[in-house]
């Protein structure tokens, strides 16, 4: 590998002190280096490995922002060891050192596409590698959700919320509402409530050729809804009766470098430990 693209959280990583030891490092043994910046925001041509500087919050940024590129990511942890951003700060060095001699391993992971439907008639399409979920947002008062898979009626919902998550992010948002855990390199959708008002709501693991849609309709009494929908973190909007989303697989996939041989169950004891 002879060019990297840089990738820092600037709130972990102020004034991009380590983000430029890690640059001085790699063009000090040949290699091209771009650091992201305000002006500098897409996957120059040519990049051969794109290092992201920060926790799996930054990750799953990287990943987005980098979709359609095919250039894999290595994480490098400002914080605690992640499930995405693997590699400690302090064993930088021996990390890229193996990724300069070729030593390392490339793991694929699902991505889901999302059609953002608005009440209006637009559309957003915004694309995520853990999930996208819909909730009551600020509001106290659990909202209704009507759920269908491949344009059938399954149930709708009378909760805080719905999680729509690859195995990427059954560890996430989906696991603390209650949902299985997924080893990350399997291929499935999970459908999971959050808090449902009903003893029979469990999650629902789908094959992903399935496509979810969840329709935002009106409360109880017939009032209008109005939910947030959050994508890996960002916010997607409001959404108000009469507006939709609905997820599927996506096509493209996002490459992770894989360094380590600690496996996926190693990091999740460690995890569930603390």
């Amino acid at each position: 590998m002879k060019q990297f693209y840089i990738i820092t959280n600037i709130t972990k990583d102020e004034d991009y002190g380590f983000a430029n030891q890690v640059a001085a490092f790699l063009k000090e043994r040949g290699c091209t280096v771009v650091l992201r910046t305000d002006e500098i925001t897409r996957v120059p041509a040519q990049t051969d490995c794109i290092l992201v500087l920060g926790g799996d919050g930054t990750m799953l940024r990287a990943a987005t922002d980098s979709l359609g590129s095919e250039v894999p990511l290595l994480g490098i942890n400002l914080g605690n060891v992640g499930f995405l951003a693997e590699v400690a700060k302090d064993d930088y060095k021996e990390a890229l050192l193996r990724v300069l001699d070729g030593n390392y391993e490339t793991e694929e992971r699902m991505m889901i596409d999302i059609d953002i439907m608005h009440e209006t008639g637009e559309t957003d399409c915004v694309h995520a590698l853990n999930d996208i979920a819909v909730t009551r947002g600020a509001d106290l008062k659990m909202k209704m959700y009507e759920v269908l898979i491949n344009g059938k009626y399954v149930k709708t919902f009378y909760a805080d919320g719905i999680v729509v998550s690859t195995p990427t992010g059954s560890t996430g948002y989906s696991m603390s509402a209650g949902g299985p855990i997924v080893e990350p390199g399997a291929k499935s959708l999970l459908l999971t409530p959050l808090c449902s008002h009903s003893l029979t709501s469990r999650s629902i693991v789908l094959d992903p050729a399935d496509e979810i849609e969840i329709r935002i309709g009106k409360g109880h009494s017939g009032e209008e809804q109005e939910v947030a929908a959050l994508y890996d973190g960002r916010n997607a909007g409001v959404l108000r009766s009469g507006s939709a989303i609905r997820v599927k697989r996506s096509e493209k996939v996002t490459r992770l470098i894989r360094l380590s041989k600690v496996s996926f169950l190693d990091i999740l004891h460690r995890k569930l430990a603390d």
